[in-house]
């Protein structure tokens, strides 16, 4: 008799930093899995500059020209919102960043899977691996609008989790680096882009890829008493802040959630099946 699949819950770094900064903010996104119709510009614009870098690059991997790789990636996205302003940005990283790179692309948004337990697995999908300077780096591509400050970056942990898991599997990564892209208009080409390296230690990434894994457990455990982090930052560009206030309130959301929202779109699937 075949036994039964497996089956493992999918908890990904996202929803643990969504956790991390509001706990409403979690429920709303990753258990009621509500998405806003209306995604703002920034999001759409990251999301499809993401998608240029990623055929340019799988191009370039492939043996293709840098010409053909640009013009590849330019059909791939032009009918995707915020298409003219993406191609603006990657246009000049091309011209700008690239030819002063010496990448050697190993991979491009592969996707990697650590088993936690018999009920967890930790998904990631890393935008491109490199070799670089005989040493492999994985980077993560940001469309933001103002970068990073290095020492916001050394203790960010997306890329020291990335790190653990994919030594987990075998993948000797030694160093990460923050491609940024600023999405505002700069008439300084010098401060249009900034790629910064970093080199975490196995302490940090031992750390972080164990708050990872307490997230995770926290969230399957599920939540019992869930707080609002209410401040100008989180709740400025929430998407869920009418919701949420009407939660807040006492007020019937139903209708606000039907018309306004629809299931999300982001993430990966909820569980994995092994044998």
């Amino acid at each position: 008799m075949t036994p039964e699949p497996i089956k493992r819950r999918l908890i990904s770094h996202s929803e643990v930093d969504t956790l991390g900064q509001c706990e409403y903010k979690h429920y709303y996104a990753h258990e009621l899995k509500l998405e806003s119709i209306n995604h703002s510009d920034n999001l759409a614009l990251g999301n499809t500059g993401h998608a240029f870098m990623q055929v340019f690059l799988q191009s370039i991997k492939d043996g293709e020209t840098d010409e053909q790789a640009k013009v590849k990636a330019t059909h791939h996205i032009i009918s995707m919102p915020r298409a003219a302003r993406a191609l603006e940005i990657c246009y000049d990283w091309i011209r700008l960043i690239w030819p002063n790179l010496d990448w050697k692309i190993v991979a491009v948004e592969i996707e990697y899977r650590v088993v936690i337990s018999e009920t967890l697995v930790y998904p990631m999908k890393a935008d491109v691996l490199v070799e670089t300077e005989g040493k492999l780096a994985v980077v993560d591509h940001k469309f933001i609008y103002d970068f990073y400050p290095r020492e916001v970056i050394e203790i960010m942990p997306q890329l020291p989790r990335y790190i653990a898991g994919m030594r987990n599997q075998g993948i000797k990564v030694d160093f990460a680096i923050y491609n940024m892209m600023r999405t505002r208009e700069v008439k300084d080409e010098d401060k249009k882009f900034s790629m910064i390296p970093t080199y975490p230690s196995n302490t940090r990434v031992l750390q972080s890829f164990k708050e990872q894994i307490e997230g995770m457990q926290r969230i399957e455990n599920g939540i019992p008493f869930r707080v609002r982090t209410a401040t100008k930052v989180n709740c400025a560009n929430c998407q869920f802040k009418e919701i949420c206030t009407m939660d807040l309130n006492g007020e019937d959301s139903k209708l606000h959630k039907e018309v306004f929202f629809k299931p999300n779109t982001y993430g990966y699937k909820d569980t994995d099946e092994s044998d």
